[in-house]
């Protein structure tokens, strides 16, 4: 008798019965279809992640400008969020656009050859962030 007792407890611990591996895999198409569902992003959370990919960028074209010992431009596209970066096209991310751009030369950032602006300017990201560009070419 206590073989067969054994002999039963052995082969009931083996492994999954199809009820324990049905509802595991309910529980998991349930988490996956949330989580496919929901977007956590707002535009409040891809206008913050444009501004410093912005600002990457603005300090992309400095580092090129002195490097290449010539002047390179960013220029913007108002109500897009395509602008050009030294001849390089980039997309800012989400439905970011860029809304406004207030410098002296039109929609347009220029660094001389020691990486200092030609002039200083304002940028307005949708969602409501703003890249400063001051005189002495720090982008915040």
């Amino acid at each position: 008798m206590k073989y067969e007792s054994k002999k039963l407890m052995e082969k009931k611990s083996r492994g999954f019965t199809s009820i324990e591996l049905i509802i595991v895999i309910m529980i998991m198409s349930i988490l996956i279809a949330s989580v496919i569902v929901k977007n956590p992003f707002t535009i409040q959370d891809y206008s913050g992640i444009a501004k410093d990919q912005l600002i990457a960028h603005i300090r992309f074209a400095q580092l090129k400008a002195m490097g290449m010992k010539s002047q390179q431009i960013i220029t913007f596209i108002v109500g897009s969020s395509v602008y050009n970066v030294a001849g390089i096209q980039k997309t800012l991310p989400g439905n970011t656009a860029v809304v406004s751009v207030s410098t002296t030369i039109s929609n347009q950032l220029a660094f001389n050859s020691l990486g200092e602006p030609t002039s200083n300017g304002v940028i307005t990201l949708s969602g409501g962030e703003t890249v400063t560009v001051t005189s002495t070419g720090k982008a915040e």
